[in-house]
């Protein structure tokens, strides 16, 4: 009955995602390549794509502090060394076969929200190339020097006048983006699109789903968190636990703060902080999912696979499982980000 009822609130969410989407103006797939660089700098046509609360641009909010410089140039500049100097480093994760998800398909009966599971299965075998993983979650401060260069937008929550995803307006203290003293924290309140034009413009994607479980299990281990066995705390991950939402924060953390939290390669918040975008469209099973390690590109969905849990959310421990899986749009939203493969 949990299945049914999931997989009725699952269609609902993907005919309304897919208006948001549309009334949005996200980029499509054929809009953007994905394992090229685009050297056209993004256009304006897309600068709501992330919006849907405007606020006035007389209003001001005391505790929020701006940085104004997100000073684009002219033209596509293609160098990223500047990333280096700001913490950007690839984590080689060498290739291997494991055995992906949980064999979950029905919630248990001590599932926090059972009306949003979504199956972990049917287990099965993937044989995952070599690849590079980002050492950390995309934060403010490498996001930035994209729009810098050219090679990002913009973040509607930055322009003049601003406007605001719904759960990313000032009086929310959420939004990474607003505040100067977050420029290690992960970049959040941007849509998937935005995301997806900054692993472009370092030469990488959006990692498939399978290989970001793969580098969250330390290359395909039989592991329930991406540290081990020992129970979720604070300790480990930027979580809604124990002192409350962000371990008490309220938000996000800098990035790498919870080094007990990480892979056995070293790759930081692979659960908890914010949850992550991968490149696979949304298949509420893994029946039929690619066996080679690839992103599950079959459906034109506009709703789209996200992994790893985050400091928000009501399902607490659960969501920070490495065989976690949640179905939701591709819109902006306070407790998502990404990182980037190649």
């Amino acid at each position: 009955m949990n299945l049914i009822r999931g997989l009725f609130l699952f269609s609902l969410s993907i005919m309304w995602t897919a208006g948001c989407s549309k009334s949005a103006g996200v980029k499509t797939d054929s809009e953007t390549a994905l394992d090229t660089v685009d050297t056209n700098k993004p256009g304006d046509s897309d600068k709501s794509s992330d919006t849907s609360n405007p606020v006035d641009s007389d209003s001001s909010v005391d505790s929020v502090s701006i940085d104004s410089d997100w000073i684009s140039s002219s033209d596509m500049d293609t160098d990223t060394s500047v990333l280096l100097e700001l913490g950007f480093e690839w984590v080689d994760i060498e290739g291997g076969s494991y055995e992906m998800g949980s064999g979950l398909m029905v919630a248990p009966d001590d599932y926090p929200v059972p009306e949003i599971f979504i199956p972990e299965g049917p287990v099965h075998t993937v044989n995952v190339p070599s690849f590079k993983m980002g050492k950390t979650e995309v934060t403010v401060a490498q996001y930035k020097e994209c729009v810098k260069a050219g090679g990002c937008y913009l973040p509607s929550s930055l322009q003049e006048p601003p406007i605001y995803p719904t759960t990313c307006t000032p009086y929310e203290n959420r939004n990474n983006l607003l505040y100067s003293d977050r420029s290690n924290h992960p970049v959040n309140c941007i849509p998937r699109d935005q995301m997806k034009d900054f692993c472009r413009w370092i030469g990488g994607h959006l990692p498939s789903e399978a290989e970001w479980e793969y580098a969250a299990r330390s290359r395909g281990k039989d592991k329930t968190y991406p540290w081990g066995e020992d129970p979720v705390s604070c300790d480990f991950a930027v979580v809604n636990k124990e002192l409350g939402t962000g371990c008490g924060t309220g938000t996000t953390a800098p990035v790498c703060s919870k080094p007990k939290g990480n892979t056995e390669q070293g790759l930081c918040n692979m659960a908890g902080n914010v949850s992550e975008y991968v490149e696979d469209e949304a298949h509420v099973t893994y029946d039929g999912a690619p066996t080679d390690g690839s992103a599950w590109l079959d459906k034109d969905e506009t709703s789209i696979v996200r992994r790893g849990g985050n400091f928000f959310g009501d399902e607490k421990v659960a969501n920070v499982r490495v065989t976690y899986r949640i179905l939701l749009g591709q819109g902006a939203v306070e407790n998502t980000g990404f990182r980037c493969a190649k």
